[in-house]
């Protein structure tokens, strides 16, 4: 994103606590800074990308941040994927001191990125946007005001939990196909002109299938499910956000043999604790008994069966 912030022609200053990340950057041009507060001293707009809601308010906030640099009526414009509840207390503080704050994260991934084809969720004041909206359009092709303070990341978090839900239901899927004996190239193949195409099978499974990396975070999207599920306490959404949440990021494993272990779902199965996916005596023990012959014909009877090593 920086890289394409300079090639659209605006002078650059970069700071990063690994100094060999601005490199290339320092190579086509841009300027390096000791610290936040001197990127801030140094620009009329400042953008952080960063991991989640502490770093944001560590750099922002610090004695060393952006807000300790930043001159009265310059901007400040936060891209990560962030607690909805951050960015309003930091723009909050902004505006105090004369600063024009917006949340404005991003969705295309690494390839969007590095093509400027970007989605940019917005939030905050519609005249900040319309001053900045030059410089975001550099790094995003669709650059979409979505209300207030905080509403970028609430955009953000809810697109990143469909996507995550449609990312884990395309890795069960083409794995079901492939052991049920589809190739997976054709299977794909068929699939994209069908009702259950999206985007992020498209790009991971193709990915995959060729053998290249997908360029992803585990980390940072388990965070992001985090987030989501935090959202969903705030706005007391009684849905099932953590469920979801606990089921991705932990190993849910019903022991089915000493030597070997599967997880063996029957479908409506319900989550009852954080840590352990519950099926009554007579399901479990009907899930014993018929483990191996699920093991050659995991279509059977709806259950979804899955080696873990």
């Amino acid at each position: 994103m920086a890289a394409n912030v300079l090639k659209a022609g605006y002078e650059l200053v970069v700071y990063d606590i690994r100094r060999e990340m601005g490199n290339n950057l320092e190579d086509a041009g841009a300027e390096w800074a000791a610290s936040p507060m001197d990127v801030a001293a140094r620009s009329e707009e400042v953008f952080s990308s960063l991991p989640g809601p502490p770093e944001v308010e560590s750099v922002v906030l610090g004695d060393e941040g952006v807000f300790a640099g930043l001159s009265r009526g310059a901007g400040y414009i936060d891209t990560s994927t962030n607690a909805p509840s951050t960015m309003p207390n930091i723009a909050e503080i902004g505006t105090s001191s004369g600063f024009c704050v917006l949340d404005a994260p991003i969705s295309g991934g690494v390839f969007g990125a590095r093509d400027a084809t970007l989605t940019v969720f917005v939030g905050g004041e519609k005249a900040h946007l319309d001053r900045f909206a030059p410089v975001l359009q550099s790094i995003g092709k669709n650059v979409v005001h979505m209300g207030p303070a905080g509403c970028g990341n609430v955009t953000k978090l809810v697109n990143n939990l469909i996507m995550f839900i449609n990312f884990i239901g395309g890795c069960e899927g083409m794995a079901m196909g492939a052991r049920a004996g589809i190739d997976p190239q054709s299977l794909l193949d068929v699939i994209k002109p069908s009702t259950g195409d999206s985007m992020i099978l498209r790009r991971t499974m193709g990915l995959f299938l060729r053998g290249e990396q997908m360029c992803s975070a585990t980390d940072l999207a388990v965070k992001d499910m985090r987030l989501a599920v935090e959202l969903g306490k705030e706005i007391d959404d009684r849905r099932s956000l953590k469920r979801l949440y606990t089921a991705i990021s932990e190993r849910n494993v019903i022991r089915l043999s000493s030597k070997m272990r599967y997880y063996a779902v029957k479908c409506g199965a319900k989550v009852v604790t954080d840590n352990f996916l519950s099926v009554d005596s007579e399901r479990l023990s009907r899930v014993q008994r018929t483990s191996k012959s699920l093991l050659h014909n995991p279509l059977k009877r709806g259950y979804r069966v899955r080696k873990i090593h």
